[in-house]
């Protein structure tokens, strides 16, 4: 993977979003333009064919890649638990050997709330009551981020409730930026700066952009619908815990406006992953990937709940190391492969979790 002494200076960037399944990108053959950045990067460094996430929803599989476990070692598998001290993150061991670490996260599972902040140097969490300003303000932003990862479960059961909550988030975010562009600024900022200052360097930037509700800047929705078709997919209860339940029924034609709307996500994300990897450098090891996929009706489902099918277990892999060639690699592996290799390229005892280097052929 490299000498140490080949490591200084250099930075590791992990950048990753929710809820993109691999056949949804181009360079794993999907034929609408949804990823041309991404596309291009691949092409250049190392993609992975068959990368499976360690968990399908964001919790687990982010818990994964910080500890390099199973979701059954590491705890974090349900709503109600955080990361345990007596594992050491991925950000703990790089922060420890010396590098300057970062987190920037639209996520409330990637966060705080959850343990998942340890061995950040500074975690940026853009979510919560934005724009809140003053004392009172972040008293309230304060309580909204520790009581919203509580409750959101709860509130889920209630198909009114989770109908006018993506209605108004949605809303909101297609009147403006709903955090990704402010999150892919601060995260290029804080690279440039590490850079420039030349100490090893470690950044997480986990967006937000292609989780539900999906709401693309309008720009990006047009390159997928149309005028009409935009209309008839804001109408869309996207609610799928209740089309599970039966109570939110989506037909074929409904199912392929939502996916539709899902693709021009996925294209804003990739415009945001150009700022990322541009703020980078040329010299970072550099990984993309995404922690499930989403169902559109595949098998009868909707969502990313219930099962372990290929449409949110195949996550895309792209990485820029050193130590491996170009090209695609066919063999299957796993996200939290990560783990080791990463640790494994700044010099460090990856340990003997179940994760195998990428470098290993």
């Amino acid at each position: 993977a490299g000498s140490i002494a080949a490591l200084e200076g250099r930075g590791r960037v992990r950048v990753g979003g929710p809820e993109v399944r691999a056949d949804h990108v181009g360079c794993y053959g999907y034929p609408r333009p949804t990823t041309p950045n991404l596309d291009a990067f691949a092409a250049e460094h190392t993609q992975f064919l068959l990368d499976v996430s360690a968990g399908v929803w964001t919790l687990p599989s982010m818990a994964s890649l910080f500890t390099g476990l199973y979701p059954s070692q590491h705890g974090v598998n349900r709503p109600d638990r955080s990361l345990g001290g007596e594992v050491m993150t991925l950000a703990e061991r790089l922060r420890a050997a010396g590098y300057r670490t970062a987190g920037f996260s639209a996520n409330p599972h990637v966060g705080r709330a959850f343990g998942l902040d340890r061995g950040f140097d500074e975690l940026h969490e853009l979510w919560g009551v934005q724009g809140a300003r003053g004392p009172l303000g972040g008293a309230l932003d304060h309580g909204y981020r520790w009581l919203w990862p509580r409750v959101r479960g709860t509130l889920k059961r209630s198909q009114a409730v989770t109908a006018t909550a993506m209605r108004f988030q949605r809303g909101r975010a297609e009147r403006g930026d709903d955090g990704g562009r402010r999150l892919a600024d601060a995260a290029a900022t804080w690279m440039r700066g590490a850079r420039a200052r030349g100490r090893p360097w470690f950044a997480l930037v986990h967006f937000m952009e292609s989780h539900v509700p999906y709401a693309p800047p309008p720009a990006f929705a047009r390159r997928f619908l149309d005028e009409p078709d935009r209309r008839r997919v804001a109408a869309l209860d996207h609610d799928a815990m209740a089309f599970l339940a039966g109570a939110n029924p989506l037909g074929d034609d409904d199912l392929a406006l939502i996916r539709s709307l899902y693709d021009a996500t996925i294209a804003y994300g990739d415009e945001l992953l150009a700022r990322v990897l541009d703020a980078a450098g040329d010299d970072a090891l550099v990984v993309v990937t995404a922690d499930h996929g989403h169902h559109f009706g595949d098998q009868g489902l909707v969502g990313h709940f219930f099962s372990v099918y290929e449409a949110v277990a195949h996550v895309p892999l792209v990485v820029r190391h050193q130590g491996l060639p170009a090209g695609r690699v066919e063999r299957t592996v796993q996200s939290l492969d990560l783990f080791p290799t990463l640790l494994e390229a700044a010099g460090l005892d990856p340990g003997t979790g179940p994760g195998v280097s990428l470098c290993t052929a």
